[in-house]
């Protein structure tokens, strides 16, 4: 086959001397410099977005600055609050076992029973008093242990006597129950 030229003659020397390596190289660079200048572009935008957003939470917390004093004050206050509330309670929790123990047994004597005494020291509860009927007693003090302010009671001492009221003579039991209290309020009875 034969291969026919149709360019000027000049114009074949000068497309003959482009190389095509060289040619490769420069587009390379181009392309490389393009891609580098639109990452170095998106990050800008990116960094710019940043600072804006940095300026702005800098315009926040000046804003802010002036509550926080207030609200140390605030938070200072309701520690002082809360601790007062603490004392308070532990006050009440104390205070409440004598009143919850003379309502119970208010509520639980049985009729023709009644208390000669109470006698509370350290973590025993001794009860004296008299009734009608013995078997009240025993009642009374199984009663006692079901209650959750006692642990344990025993009876420790009964005694049947012939009373004279008026013109009849009645049998009359004397009783003496100790009793152990109950070891969660044990220590709010000792604060009293």
């Amino acid at each position: 086959m034969i291969e026919i030229n149709l360019l000027p003659k000049n114009e074949r020397r000068i497309r003959r001397n482009v190389p095509i390596g060289t040619f490769i190289i420069i587009v390379a660079t181009v392309s490389i410099l393009a891609l580098m200048l639109i990452y170095y572009m998106a990050n800008l935008k990116r960094l710019n977005d940043l600072n804006e957003r940095y300026k702005q939470v800098k315009v926040e917390k000046r804003r802010y600055a002036k509550y926080e004093g207030q609200y140390k004050k605030i938070k200072a206050e309701l520690e002082l609050i809360n601790k007062k509330l603490s004392v308070l309670n532990r006050l009440d929790n104390g205070r409440t076992f004598g009143p919850k123990l003379l309502e119970m047994l208010l509520i639980k004597v049985p009729e023709n029973m009644w208390f000669n005494s109470l006698s509370l020291k350290n973590d025993t509860l001794i009860i004296s008093g008299s009734s009608l009927n013995r078997i009240a007693v025993s009642d009374f003090a199984d009663f006692l242990v079901k209650s959750d302010l006692i642990d344990s009671s025993t009876i420790k001492k009964i005694e049947q006597k012939e009373e004279k009221v008026g013109d009849k003579k009645i049998d009359v039991t004397t009783f003496s129950i100790e009793c152990k209290i109950n070891s969660k309020y044990r220590a709010s009875k000792g604060r009293r």
